[in-house]
């Protein structure tokens, strides 16, 4: 609800709307982020009265004390969208609060104290990380199942800081009560959604043992965490029926000793299940004596973990977001010590494969400068191969070798969302852009240029037919590094989403 619209409401504690539009994602942009914990919904019900409770997770703010007499707070409350109520609360209604605590840990609000209008609200509830609402019915009445997701709960206080809280797994139990849990993060839609998981229980992990193959890992079943397409292999792998072909985790070679993948609970919250991947010693044997860090020479092992999309028939674009979390530890060691890193790679795109005519990649990694000290940055470049050659030549960008000014966060989740389009000097785009764990976005590149190689000939593009979204991948040398220091090279991923419009 815009301001204008407010004014008019501040004489009463509640203004409620219908299906007004608005844009959520647009105004999220404008507020901070927050973990919004768990939200419970009950509807009346005979004599028993409407309850909503929101317990927020998130304590570094204290958005939900607000001295009515100082201002105005507001609490918009939206479905998919479209706003569902706003409740204001501030001069007009100051009478009716008390405060307590010394300094002041509660704010307490009664209707029959209030000489403004009151509808259906009798009593609210409102500590640093708590909002209590009690109430006929009404307001609580309009937020009971079924409701589109995601929910959103924007809080504006007095001074015009704004807060936004999204809610997109809900139970309903049988429209008595609803329960949600809150995203962490701001999760972006994907244009032409394809398949999406949040690695939840239904997800299973099969692997291989006994075997040093390169590819021995793999994601079945159906993820029911979130809604369809949702299906790791009857919608992520269609085949010729496109857009995308096979799906497999490929390491190189090693053992589960030296580098694996498991689901796991979320480190920040364990109630979250994530896939987690761990690099103990450089696992893919180049050219050395088959001992892991054993004085290996520089290029003789690679550290690798990579999710394998392939076979994709002529993905002339793709799309996709994922959360992302790096091990501090391993990351803070690395950053001490002074030696550049240039290789250190979190997504790769293949157009086309060393094997072929024409070979091409985009990828996505992080760098760090020469110096102790010198802090990882996130980048983004492209190369191309010349025939029997076996050196990457830049093909864009010219300067600072595509190293951003976006800083990696350790041991935080942020968010990617990548956009790969198939194209020429003029016409090729690649996208990629972070979230951090506030809720604020950072460009890392925005390249409109060659996504296939530029001595490629005319007509013979087939697309992105190999790509890593997932990827770890890295020296034997760092690895080893850090094995001597004791630390593996860790990280969690979350919620992925891909799309494609082929």
């Amino acid at each position: 609800m815009r301001r204008n619209q407010l004014v008019s409401c501040v004489v009463a504690l509640l203004c409620v709307v219908f299906s007004v539009p608005v844009g959520v994602d647009q105004a999220g942009a404008q507020c901070t982020a927050i973990d919004g914990g768990k939200l419970k919904i009950k509807p009346a019900a005979g004599n028993s009265r409407s309850k909503l409770n929101w317990k927020a997770k998130d304590k570094s703010v204290d958005f939900l004390i607000a001295d009515p007499a100082s201002g105005t707070t507001a609490i918009e409350m939206a479905a998919a969208g479209t706003v569902l109520a706003t409740l204001d609360y501030g001069l007009a209604s100051a009478s009716a609060w008390r405060s307590g605590g010394t300094p002041v840990r509660v704010w307490k609000y009664k209707a029959r104290d209030d000489p403004s209008p009151i509808d259906g609200i009798e009593k609210i509830i409102s500590k640093r990380d708590l909002f209590k609402l009690k109430g006929k019915q009404g307001l609580i009445d309009l937020l009971v199942a079924p409701l589109a997701l995601p929910i959103t709960l924007q809080i504006t206080d007095s001074t015009g800081a704004c807060y936004l809280a999204r809610f997109s797994q809900c139970s309903d139990n049988n429209s008595k009560s609803v329960k949600c849990r809150a995203d962490r993060s701001f999760l972006p839609d994907v244009p032409n959604l394809v398949f999406q998981s949040g690695f939840e229980d239904d997800t299973n992990h099969v692997y291989s043992t006994g075997t040093l193959a390169p590819c021995t890992d793999d994601l079945w079943g159906m993820d029911s965490s979130v809604p369809p397409p949702n299906h790791w292999e009857n919608d992520l792998e269609g085949g010729l029926a496109g857009p995308f072909g096979q799906f497999h985790f490929c390491f190189g070679g090693g053992d589960r000793s030296q580098r694996s993948l498991n689901l796991v609970p979320d480190p920040d919250n364990p109630s979250n299940q994530v896939l987690y991947g761990r690099i103990g010693e450089p696992n893919e044997v180049v050219s050395d004596d088959a001992i892991a860090c054993n004085n290996d020479a520089l290029g003789a092992r690679k550290s690798r973990i990579q999710a394998v999309v392939q076979d994709n028939p002529g993905l002339g674009r793709l799309d996709y977001r994922l959360r992302v979390r790096l091990g501090k530890p391993a990351l803070d060691a690395i950053v001490n010590q002074p030696e550049p890193v240039t290789w250190f790679t979190l997504g790769e795109f293949w157009n086309n494969q060393p094997a072929e005519d024409d070979s091409f990649r985009i990828t996505l990694g992080m760098d760090k400068a020469p110096g102790t000290g010198e802090r990882f940055f996130f980048s983004l470049k492209a190369e191309k191969q010349d025939a029997g050659a076996g050196n990457w030549i830049g093909v864009w960008p010219s300067v600072g070798d595509g190293v951003s000014d976006v800083e990696v966060p350790h041991g935080k989740w942020f968010t990617l969302e990548v956009t790969m389009k198939e194209g020429d000097a003029g016409s090729g785009r690649a996208h990629v852009r972070m979230t951090d764990d506030i809720g604020q976005a950072h460009t890392i590149a925005d390249v409109t240029n060659w996504t296939y190689s530029p001595d490629a000939p005319v007509g013979s593009q087939d697309g992105f037919k190999d790509f890593h979204p997932l990827k770890l991948y890295t020296s034997g040398q760092l690895v080893c590094a850090l094995k001597a220091a004791g630390l593996p090279l860790e990280i969690w991923w979350d919620d992925l989403a891909i799309g494609s419009p082929n």
